[in-house]
């Protein structure tokens, strides 16, 4: 239990509610986290963008319009895998921002079957269905860093992924806003989908392991070592006090619309990653996404599948 640490130290009132329920159980706090992540954004090439003429969509048929512009100029236009992982980030983005956070929470989280089975749902495979034939022909197992590697070097427009990606960009000693561009995925109803990363510790009966796992925990929830940690690996501070001076404009804009989204109650997990529902559901999300993508499968027949595999899972 760090239940002694979080209450000593002001834990609980430094981080954004949504992701309490995962650090306890039982109303005892067994892990800290380290960072967030934000799920639902879009990486582009700004030098290809701009050679194209393409302005930032303000809607998912602007960016999937914006193929046509990329084509044009001989860039693929969507850097994607046929992992079902991969597909599922994307189709998870679409959900939220075509049907807004209360039909998100409704479908992925607690899997109603009305929501599940609704029109609005079939309008998300239809959209997901227009990115078909959007990326190029060696998609087939490709690794998401890969894909990465594809908008830095030109040979694609965008890639949908979290915010790890900027990671990759960074590390190549390219600069958010001069090299490359990043936006949430685009929506009328402004959302933010999270991932984030935590350490845990064990009941273990050794005075000294103890001390050491206190020091851990106080460690990793240390204002300057979430600072530093997330300068390099691309996400934001899971704390909400620590100060965004020295980090880029990615990562200002998604500290501000986290706290946006907190206060509008418009942050979820996310499906992909196992903060929306159980592995036994999301699995479920994830087979049927990655089917639909990859097959002629239609948009009802996506949503019966996946009607049918959750009440399976159930």
């Amino acid at each position: 239990s760090l239940n002694d640490l979080y209450a000593k130290n002001g834990w609980k009132d430094a981080l954004p509610p949504v992701m309490l329920q995962f650090l306890q159980q039982d109303d005892t706090f067994f892990s800290t986290p380290i960072n967030m992540h934000r799920q639902n954004w879009v990486w582009a090439n700004k030098a290809v963008f701009d050679k194209a003429g393409i302005a930032i969509p303000t809607s998912w048929d602007e960016l999937i319009a914006s193929a046509e512009k990329l084509k044009a100029i001989g860039v693929t236009p969507i850097a994607m895998s046929d992992e079902s992982w991969q597909i599922e980030e994307l189709f998870e983005s679409m959900l939220i921002d075509v049907n807004g956070p209360d039909f998100y929470k409704k479908a992925a989280i607690d899997l109603d079957e009305t929501a599940l089975s609704s029109p609005e749902m079939i309008k998300t495979f239809e959209l997901l269905g227009k990115v078909r034939g959007l990326h190029d022909a060696g998609f087939t197992g490709r690794d998401w860093a890969a894909a990465t590697n594809l908008v830095a070097n030109g040979q694609a427009g965008m890639q949908i992924m979290g915010d790890w990606a900027k990671g990759e960009f960074l590390a190549k000693g390219m600069k958010p806003g001069a090299d490359f561009l990043c936006f949430p995925t685009p929506t009328a109803t402004p959302n933010y989908k999270f991932v984030f990363d935590t350490f845990g510790g064990f009941k273990i009966k050794n005075a000294d392991i103890e001390k050491g796992q206190d020091a851990v925990a106080e460690a990793i929830m240390d204002p300057e070592v979430q600072k530093k940690f997330n300068l390099i690996k691309g996400s934001i501070p899971a704390r909400l006090d620590v100060p965004m001076d020295d980090f880029d404009d990615c990562a200002k804009r998604s500290f501000s619309d986290r706290v946006a989204a907190i206060k509008n109650n418009a942050i979820y997990g996310s499906l992909t990653d196992g903060f929306a529902v159980e592995p036994r559901f999301s699995g479920v999300f994830q087979d049927v996404v990655g089917k639909f993508f990859v097959t002629d499968m239609s948009a009802e027949d996506a949503v019966k599948s996946l009607v049918d595999g959750i009440n399976n899972a159930r």
